[in-house]
């Protein structure tokens, strides 16, 4: 039993540093112009294709943070309903296990964009509270909500579209949403404090166990080994 107990805290350790800082990565890598990722859930897998044309940044951002593992053993904190208009519900994760990972990406926010795709069923966005806040947070809406295209919320006007889920729905739809709009909440912060807090105070939040790009393409050409 102490084997085991010393594993886990081990195998815990190794999860939590897994996550990168952003002095560590290069921010101004530019993703391809198209590409798919595909996360996998403790309910299934969905998939998301993502469109630079829509959101360059946000979608530079997202290449970035699958492709060094970001999403790898993070809660899906919130399956609620929107507050910002009637009829919505929403699913977001980001937050990594790393407190000080958290902290350092909360500085490391990408500039503010107009939206180009309208919010609707499945639309994919990046969660923000203030200009140029987009950092790792992912908002995926399982309603239409072309409010969001057009709201002005803490100085920035909408809320740029830059995928579109286009597998597994059905599997965002079953995420446990027992905690609603709890979780975003609490005080300013508390989402910082990694898995450990998540797993005493929430233990029925589904999990993102890896997500990874599966397809790109550049100029209109499938790309290999990216």
């Amino acid at each position: 039993m102490r084997y085991l107990f010393f594993l886990f805290l081990f195998l815990l350790a190794a999860t939590v540093r897994s996550q990168p800082f952003p002095s560590e990565l290069n921010l101004s890598q530019q993703s391809p112009d198209s590409f798919i990722v595909e996360f996998n859930t403790t309910k299934g897998n969905f998939q998301i294709t993502a469109h630079r044309s829509w959101s360059p940044l946000a979608c530079d951002r997202l290449y970035l943070l699958v492709t060094n593992h970001w999403y790898n053993n993070t809660v899906i904190y919130r399956v609620a309903p929107t507050r910002s208009y009637k009829g919505g519900k929403i699913v977001q994760f980001g937050v990594s296990n790393n407190p000080a990972a958290n902290y350092a990406w909360r500085n490391a926010g990408i500039k503010d964009e107009p939206v180009v795709h309208p919010h609707e069923w499945g639309a994919v966005c990046f969660a923000r509270d203030s200009i140029n806040s987009r950092s790792t947070d992912i908002a995926i809406s399982l309603a239409p909500g072309t409010q969001l295209d057009t709201v002005n919320y803490k100085g920035v006007k909408g809320f740029p579209t830059f995928a579109m889920v286009t597998r597994g729905m059905d599997v965002l739809q079953s995420l446990n949403g027992e905690y609603g709009n709890t979780i975003v909440d609490l005080p300013d912060d508390s989402l910082f404090l990694g898995r450990p807090f998540f797993d005493r105070k929430y233990p029925g939040l589904d999990r993102i166990i890896s997500a990874t790009v599966i397809k790109s393409w550049r100029g209109g050409r499938e790309m290999k080994g990216e």
